[in-house]
């Protein structure tokens, strides 16, 4: 027959307290790593609910959100946690307060994501005129020139799939 035995800290060698305290934190570490291994980031969440990924590139970082409603790209933008301001023949003024006061050449690209979110495809129509298509995403980024060349977020779109 074989019994156990309860032991205090006080009976117990140091080693043993040693063996048993790496044994906790081991087990800790990697239950925490089995949940954030097992959950996937927020984008390819949002995309796997048939939902739109939204991302704007501010001037001094990138943030994103998921949106659940996207009839066309500004309710997209609201819906994914944004506040757009958009002026009365269409244009978008400005996300978030952004930019704060805005220069004679400040504008808003629009992007949207390839069928296999791969890479930004400009968009030839405004945010409300646009119609996203679930399971894609969505990129704003401010300009500060009529003349800029390359328009697209700087984070592609198989970046944002990607988790990076």
């Amino acid at each position: 027959m074989h019994m156990l035995t309860h032991m205090s800290l006080s009976q117990r060698s140091p080693l043993q307290i040693v063996r048993t305290a790496v044994a906790v934190v081991s087990l800790g570490f990697g239950a925490a790593m089995l949940q954030a291994c097992s959950e996937p980031d927020p984008t390819t969440q949002c995309l796997d609910d048939g939902n739109v990924w939204v991302l704007v590139e501010f001037d001094d970082g990138v943030q994103g959100g998921c949106a659940t409603e996207f009839a066309d790209g500004f309710e997209a933008l609201n819906s994914a946690g944004f506040t757009a301001a958009i002026s009365d023949d269409g244009f978008l003024n400005t996300i978030d307060g952004e930019p704060s006061t805005a220069g004679d050449e400040d504008w808003w690209a629009y992007a949207h994501s390839d069928p296999d979110l791969t890479a930004w495809e400009f968009y030839e129509v405004g945010g409300n005129q646009s119609e996203p298509v679930a399971g894609s995403i969505e990129g704003w980024r401010l300009m500060h020139s009529f003349d800029a060349e390359d328009t697209s977020p700087r984070v592609s779109p198989a970046d944002l799939v990607a988790g990076e």
